[in-house]
């Protein structure tokens, strides 16, 4: 997974106090969606979870042949209910649509990011943790990040952020992928902005992904087949919740 980093660079980032980080229980969401999102929930229940400070937000990835959530407490503090809900649908979302396996594609960055934009088409924008990729939506920096960052990088940050606000929403990961490479200007300032963290958009991390071996992506791939057969059965037998 990625180093621990600023969440002051992150558009994602919400201040809470010690007493909020300290109270907050990932438990209680996950119960939740055994009631409500039988989809989600059985996917879930599979995946280890284990809280850390090495990534400033969340993300899904393999270790070890075994499918980890990794979530930072003071990330997941700062998010209200239908947030913490939102981001949970979202990384399931990425396994369940093969980006971390088959259809993994360089620059590995940009898909990333390609990847969030189909994602967050998908999940109802109440539910999404701010600095989200929406198509259609224009990215927003506060004034404490706007102040560490030069004119040049305003600028371009103001382009990238044009360019999403343009996109139509429900299209694929490749369809947003080959959008945000198209603009050689952005594609540079995306691959740049990765490399120094100077400002980090989106809502998780995505870079264990570009750390496993073939074997383990062949592994997963079969994993998380089969866990979404399950899923779909378990949906069947029960309801399907906000899964279309």
């Amino acid at each position: 997974m990625a180093k621990k980093s600023n969440n002051n660079n992150m558009l994602s980032a919400k201040k809470v106090s010690q007493e909020e980080i300290d109270k907050f229980d990932l438990s209680p969401h996950l119960v939740n969606f055994l009631w409500s999102e039988p989809f989600y929930s059985r996917i879930l229940r599979s995946l280890n979870k284990e809280e850390t400070t090495s990534i400033p937000t969340a993300g899904v990835t393999c270790v070890d042949g075994d499918i980890t959530l990794y979530w930072n407490r003071e990330f997941m503090a700062g998010l209200n209910k239908s947030q913490v809900n939102g981001l949970l649908k979202h990384e399931c979302l990425h396994l369940v649509f093969g980006h971390t396996t088959e259809r993994r594609k360089d620059p590995h960055i940009i898909w990333n990011y390609g990847t969030d934009l189909a994602i967050n088409s998908t999940i109802p924008k109440h539910e999404l943790p701010k600095g989200g990729l929406i198509p259609g939506e224009k990215l927003h920096l506060d004034a404490d990040q706007k102040s560490n960052m030069s004119n040049e990088e305003l600028e371009k940050f103001e382009k990238l952020s044009n360019l999403i606000a343009s996109l139509p929403i429900n299209k694929t990961s490749e369809y947003y992928f080959n959008k945000l490479i198209s603009d050689e200007d952005i594609k540079n300032y995306l691959e740049e902005m990765a490399e120094s963290r100077s400002v980090s958009i989106g809502f998780d991390e995505h870079d264990g992904w570009d750390k496993m071996s073939e074997e383990e992506k062949e592994l997963l791939q079969g994993k998380i087949k089969e866990l979404v057969k399950e899923a779909a059965e378990e949906a069947d037998n029960r309801n399907w919740g906000s899964v279309s």
